[in-house]
């Protein structure tokens, strides 16, 4: 058993721990504290979101949670754009060339 903090109602829960996946051992020591609560996790210095493996075990043992970060997650999420056209292949178009000029140099 492990004791895991949710700092959301700031109790303490326990439960049983399976021991599958890589970075189960982290997750269950660390999860809680620092990939959920903050919604990311720092690995070699660089902020990425959340592994898929950490929110499906979030999911299992706090849906209510769970369903609450989706919810925020998409609120936060940028406008999806809805109009393809043109001008957004000659943007991709340009920026590629950049990048193609930019690894030669």
């Amino acid at each position: 058993m492990t004791s895991i903090i949710n700092t959301r109602q700031c109790r303490v829960e326990t439960k049983k721990q399976p021991q599958n996946g890589i970075g189960n051992q982290w997750y269950w020591k660390y999860g809680w504290t620092d990939a959920h609560c903050h919604d990311y996790i720092v690995h070699d210095g660089i902020k990425m979101k959340v592994p898929r493996y950490y929110d499906k075990e979030l999911e299992k043992y706090d849906p209510e949670y769970f369903q609450e970060l989706k919810a925020k997650r998409k609120e936060q999420s940028p406008e999806t754009i809805i109009e393809y056209n043109k001008a957004m292949d000659d943007l991709w178009v340009s920026e590629e060339i950049k990048n193609k000029k930019n690894s030669n140099d």
